[in-house]
């Protein structure tokens, strides 16, 4: 297990983050991993921001009106969206299997999702609170 050697910011509970760890630590290479779309034309009618270890630099469709990002195998990844009045913030992988939980879909993301963690309203600004989210490789991304 990875230790942590941070304080749990307020308003997180400690077994969250354990198990944001614990995903990271015991996901296989069979995970899918996540491609996220991110709209750049107003027809759309919600906003996508996604953080998260990326495979390559994101790159921008044929038709020029979506970014494409690709993240690495079985980390976790955040995405924030901006509906009409609403925000909403998700933590998620690629769904593996049944062990996984029911798979969850959402826009501008390509294939079935495993949710760690939800948030919304005045919640998703602890996220910011959270200091780094470690990958499998032991390398830290700040968050």
């Amino acid at each position: 297990m990875y230790q942590m050697k941070y304080i749990t910011p307020k308003g997180f509970n400690q077994y969250f983050i354990l198990y944001i760890f614990y995903c990271m630590r015991y996901s296989s290479l069979m995970r899918q991993s996540l491609t996220v779309h991110i709209p750049q034309n107003q027809d759309v009618s919600y906003s996508l921001y996604a953080l998260g270890s990326k495979i390559a630099v994101p790159t921008l469709s044929d038709d020029q009106s979506e970014y494409i990002f690709k993240f690495t195998v079985g980390t976790p990844v955040v995405l924030f969206y901006t509906f009409q009045n609403i925000k909403r913030t998700y933590v998620v992988t690629g769904w593996q299997d049944e062990r996984d939980g029911e798979p969850v879909t959402l826009p501008g993301v390509d294939g079935k999702l495993c949710l760690i963690a939800s948030f919304k309203g005045y919640r998703i600004h602890l996220i910011d609170e959270l200091p780094v989210l470690p990958t499998p490789s032991k390398n830290f991304l700040l968050l």
